[in-house]
């Protein structure tokens, strides 16, 4: 025969650890009316703070791990970022040699793109007074953003972005209507386009 148990001590931290603090709390309570000898109760709270203390500890090293791993991650953006900016200050040094740069490690392997097939990405967002645009250019000095209305042909140079996002604030042809504006981009090396053109994208814009 099959005997089948429900198991009331819960097993996640969290609720185990209310679980134990429930009974601490409470055992008193019914001491008497159980006829519970002192040594008991005391032993009851005893393992029950011990489980609490142990819960904890777990709880405070989890949230340690987790913010220890969000600041190592922020060193993308601040500290690892920081040291890019001075290697480049190096680098532009007068006395700077590629001998240098190789026993400092800041020299960075380098790679062949065929530029023919380079195509940038780009989304488009509504905000109140403009639109932004956010693109990548894949690793090349800049795009040049080109928009039009939905409907028309012709495109009409915006500018020529080297930072995303870029933020079209041109005031609506008629202040009454909104307008679909449609966005392309193609890669810029500060003197040509070239690569592929962008996929278009859309956006309504209000004013």
């Amino acid at each position: 025969m099959t005997r089948r148990y429900n198991h009331f001590i819960p097993r996640g931290d969290a609720d185990r650890g209310r679980w134990c603090f429930n009974l601490k709390e409470k055992v008193v309570t019914y001491a008497t009316a159980l006829s519970l000898p002192a040594e008991l109760v005391t032993l009851i709270e005893t393992l029950c703070q011990g489980t609490i203390d142990k819960t904890n500890k777990v709880t405070v090293k989890q949230q340690e791990y987790q913010e220890a791993v969000a600041a190592k991650n922020m060193l993308i953006t601040n500290e690892l970022a920081e040291l890019s900016k001075i290697a480049g200050i190096i680098k532009r040094n007068p006395a700077y040699t590629e001998s240098i740069g190789r026993d400092l490690n800041i020299i960075g392997s380098s790679s062949s793109i065929d530029t023919n097939y380079v195509k940038p990405t780009m989304r488009a967002e509504t905000f109140p007074g403009y639109v932004s645009i956010t693109f990548s250019k894949q690793q090349q000095l800049g795009i040049c953003l080109y928009s039009r209305l939905k409907g028309s042909l012709g495109w009409e140079l915006l500018g020529r972005p080297r930072v995303s996002p870029f933020k079209d604030r041109r005031p609506l042809a008629d202040n009454a209507i909104a307008e679909t504006r449609e966005y392309m981009a193609v890669c810029w090396d500060g003197e040509e386009e070239f690569g592929q053109q962008s996929d278009i994208v859309f956006t309504l814009f209000g004013g």
